[in-house]
Order: structure tokens, then sequence, then C-alpha cells
């Protein structure tokens, strides 16, 4: 009894754990994702100004 107990506990942590960690990680994956398209979008422009000197 006390074992299940234990178990359900940790798995209520693990839950709201993840559901806490969750948001965390998209936000972050959305961050990352929208300076890699900044990124592309300064880059282009100067990659293509370097090919026109060259």
């Amino acid at each position: 009894m006390a074992f299940s107990a234990l178990a359900d506990a940790l798995w209520v942590m693990l839950t709201t754990l993840f559901l806490k960690v969750l948001p965390l990680m998209t936000l972050a994956a959305r961050t990352s994702f929208a300076w890699s398209l900044v990124a592309q979008m300064i880059s282009l422009p100067s990659l293509s100004c370097s090919l026109n000197v060259l």
C-alpha cells in the first residue's frame, strides 16, 4: 500500500514537472527557430552581395 502511494506521488510529481517543462521547451524551440530565421534573412542578402562582389 505504501509503495503504491509512493508510486502515485512520484507519478504526480513527474507529470507536473513535465507539464511545467513542456511550455518552456516549446518556447525555447520557437525562439531558436525564430533566431535561425532571422539569421537566414540577414545572411542571405549579405551572401548575395558578396557573390556579386566576386
